[in-house]
């Protein structure tokens, strides 16, 4: 069993599933371009990193399954007034958070995610 729970990733009106088992991996390729800590720091300054939360998205969405490259996630942060930004911090946060650390607010703590059904 995993400690992990489903990830959904909504890009251009296109659902992506990670299934639990698959989050870790998800999780390593974010890494390769920013960190829990770093995105942290930088969301409390304000000062969110564009093109690496470009990158580090896109090899999210590309793990999920989506064919797409940094450029247009980059270019689809701008689309609608920023709103992509927040999308992709809250599903990078929501990622690399397990939730069995976020408490009784589960999914709905995390937007991102999806609660489990008890057995």
């Amino acid at each position: 069993m995993s400690v992990f729970a489903e990830v959904k990733l909504n890009w251009e009106g296109r659902e992506y599933v990670i299934p639990p088992d698959r989050v870790l991996g998800a999780i390593a390729s974010v890494e390769e371009f920013i960190t829990l800590n770093e995105l942290a720091q930088k969301m409390r300054k304000n000062a969110p990193p564009l093109a690496t939360l470009a990158k580090a998205y896109a090899a999210l969405l590309r793990y999920a399954g989506a064919k797409i490259d940094d450029d247009a996630v980059y270019a689809g942060m701008f689309v609608a007034g920023g709103g992509e930004v927040v999308t992709a911090v809250a599903a990078l946060l929501g990622l690399m958070i397990p939730p069995s650390l976020l408490g009784a607010g589960g999914a709905e703590a995390n937007p991102t995610r999806k609660r489990r059904r008890a057995k």
